[in-house]
């Protein structure tokens, strides 16, 4: 028999944590709005489905109540999706709303099952062609907070930049190179926000198309999208999801780390103590890890295959 996932039931997260983290989070609170020239409101976000987001979220919300009464606070709150992975979930966000609707100014809710379906359509359908095959490289230009001064003449020099940033190994999330020249795009996507015209993306996305190692289909298969609003301290920004099969070497390090310690058999008797886990489980997740960067592998052998167009008489 496996024991029974733990989980924190929102009368806990609401009274107990409630209390015994009252006095610090007031601390912490104050601190910060004693920082502030001119206190405009709070924001707060957190989950409605779970013990603590429920819980100690809206002792939160309450206690700002009580010690701010006059200030606005603006909630953005997750609610859980259909399949619920919490049992107690129905009474974690019944119990919840009631606080929402006594002490928020406004509340912006998310749906879990609605985010999803969102990711399964904007992001899964045009940059995962292949199923596992899933990782996505991300990036962000500019990196800082505030725009520098930039000495530039010419206008598109702003966007080129951008551009040639967003691709580079410095401002990746992972220390690994998309663009590496073993490894091939499966699929890309660039969205631009603030001054950054279609004439721009276009120009970028065929100096990419040229700069970077595609598979025989990919290299015609572009997300793109543009925003004109830009983002807060820089005229404009650009968010670049990159789908390579560089990805492999991440994977195969996890591998190679596992390996190392594991022929040791170093701290293994914490998991076999776990009651419904069992060895073959490192076998198991060792062996499908190494399914994905062997198919990771495939793509970059894929051979173009040349087929006539349809002739119709």
């Amino acid at each position: 028999m496996t024991k029974k996932k733990k989980f924190i039931p929102r009368a806990v997260g609401y009274y107990t944590h409630g209390r015994n983290y009252h006095d610090k989070l007031e601390e912490t609170i104050r601190k910060t709005a004693e920082r502030c020239d001119s206190l405009h409101g709070f924001l707060l976000t957190h989950s409605l489905g779970g013990g603590t987001g429920s819980g100690l979220g809206t002792a939160t919300l309450s206690l700002l109540a009580d010690e701010y009464p006059h200030v606005d606070k603006f909630l953005s709150t997750v609610h859980p999706a259909a399949a619920q992975d919490v049992v107690t979930a129905p009474y974690n966000v019944l119990l919840a709303t009631k606080e929402l609707i006594d002490h928020a100014t406004c509340v912006f809710p998310a749906d879990n099952g609605a985010l999803l379906d969102i990711c399964n359509s904007q992001i899964s359908t045009n940059l995962v062609p292949y199923p596992q095959l899933h990782y996505i490289f991300s990036s962000v230009s500019p990196i800082s907070m505030t725009a520098p001064k930039l000495t530039i003449t010419k206008k598109t020099k702003v966007q080129d930049e951008l551009f040639m940033n967003a691709w580079s190994r410095s401002h990746q999330l992972i220390k690994l190179d998309p663009l590496n020249p073993k490894s091939v795009i499966i699929s890309a996507g660039h969205i631009a926000r603030g001054n950054c015209s279609m004439d721009d993306m276009i120009r970028n996305i065929q100096r990419f198309q040229n700069k970077a190692k595609f598979t025989p289909w990919s290299k015609e298969v572009m997300k793109i999208g543009l925003c004109n609003v830009p983002p807060a301290g820089h005229p404009a920004s650009l968010l670049c999801l990159l789908n390579s099969t560089s990805m492999r070497l991440m994977l195969k390090n996890v591998i190679n780390q596992f390996d190392k310690l594991y022929q040791r058999k170093a701290h293994v008797h914490h998991y076999l103590e776990v009651d419904g886990f069992e060895a073959e489980h490192f076998d198991e997740a060792k062996e499908s890890i190494k399914v994905v960067c062997d198919r990771y592998r495939e793509v970059e052998r894929q051979i173009p295959h040349n087929i006539p167009r349809l002739k119709v008489k």
